[in-house]
Parts: C-alpha cells; structure tokens; sequence
C-alpha cells in the first residue's frame, strides 16, 4: 500500500497490512494529540499562574501609591496587611519556581533544537512535503517561547514595581513608625521575583533573543556543512 504513517516508528508487526493499518494510524494520531493538549495545558497553566501572581504585585503596588497617612488614620495597618500579602506572594513565586524550573530550563534547549531543526528543513529541503510541514511549526514555536520569556519578564517587572511605588507614595512628613515600615518595604522589595531554568538562567526576554540569536548561529552552521 502506498500509505504512510505520521510518524515512522517501528512496530514489531508490520503496520503497513490493509487490516493492521487504520489501528496504526488512528493510535499515532491520538499519542499526537493528547501530547499537543498536554503540552498546551502546561503553557496556559504556566501563563495563568504567572499572570495572576504579576497582577497581585502590580496591584500591590497601586495600594501602596494609594497610601495617605495624613487622612487616613488606617494607613499603617493597610501597610502592614500590604507586607503580609508581599510575603505570601514571596512564597507563591518560590513555589511557581519549584514547580516550573526544570520544564522552563527544558523549554529553552527544546525550543533550540526545534526551532533549529525547522528553520533548517523549511529553507534547505527541495521536497515540497517537508516545506509544507516545518513552516507552519516555526510561528508556533517562537510564539510559544515568547510567551513563556514574555511573562517571567512581568513577574520581574511586576515586582520590582512594588519598591518603585513605596518610594512614590507619601510617606515624607510622616511618623517614625511609618516611614521605617516604607523604609524596610523597599529594601525588601528591591529583589525581584523571578523564575530560573533550573538556576541555569532567568527566564525573560533576554533569554528569547538569546534563543533566536542561538538558533541562527546553529542554523548557520547546519547549513554550511550542508552545502559543503
């Protein structure tokens, strides 16, 4: 039969036999899209948390802005439920971190070899077929690695915002009390929370070009050693 399978895997039996064929295709068929769902769960999942905790920081920092101590006799207590709530959110990222590290360290070196591999088949190969194939892979990749530097950068942006918006609220002409809580909120906050490939990097838009600028250099070297 001139049939193909969507991947060519080898099978003990032969999947090619008119009776064995259509169970081949359809089980490769399903492996392939409960692989896409699951790899597409764990993107939103990993974006949704990371949004949410970045928005908890950005609107942190708004009621910080918001503080008025002059006409607001509850502003030291809103402070300290502010730090209370920054220290929940601490945890939160620690935990994000734990959970996300290695598959985002694994998401870079992927996304390399991936996107590598297409660039490489979509503009060298002569076969119509291959060129149909890798092309339409590459946006989908580059989106995808975007979106997962994109927002490690907003959970650092985020963050770092909050000592920004300490520093701007009013806390000049206040008691002691109140400006040494301000004084070790920014010092506190100063670090920005952030999300690592295993430790190895930090997961933000630097990474992404960095990503790209790998990808064209391997693509380079592919490509000369298969001209040469």
């Amino acid at each position: 039969m001139n049939v193909e399978l969507i991947m060519p895997i080898y099978f003990p039996l032969n999947p090619y036999q008119p009776s064995l064929y259509p169970s081949f295709f359809f089980l490769q068929a399903f492996i392939v899209f409960m692989l896409a769902i699951i790899t597409a769960a764990t993107d939103v999942l990993y974006c949704s948390l990371v949004c949410l905790t970045s928005m908890e920081f950005d609107i942190m920092g708004q009621k910080i802005n918001q503080l008025d101590p002059e006409n607001d006799e509850n502003a030291e207590r809103k402070l300290q439920d502010i730090i209370n709530r920054y220290n929940e959110l601490t945890d939160i990222s620690n935990e994000l971190e734990d959970i996300f590290s290695f598959l985002l360290l694994n998401n870079v070196f992927a996304g390399i070899f991936m996107l590598c591999v297409c660039v490489f088949f979509a503009f060298t190969s002569i076969r119509l077929s291959l060129i149909i194939k890798f092309i339409p892979a590459l946006p989908d990749l580059i989106i995808q690695l975007f979106s997962t530097c994109f927002y490690g950068e907003l959970l650092q942006t985020t963050s770092l915002r909050v000592a920004d918006e300490a520093y701007n609220c009013i806390w000049y002409g206040q008691d002691l009390k109140f400006r040494k809580m301000i004084l070790l909120t920014m010092l506190r906050t100063q670090q920005p929370q952030k999300l690592t490939g295993w430790n190895f990097m930090d997961i933000g838009l630097p990474v992404f070009y960095w990503i790209l600028q790998t990808t064209h250099s391997y693509y380079s070297l592919l490509s000369g050693l298969y001209e040469a």
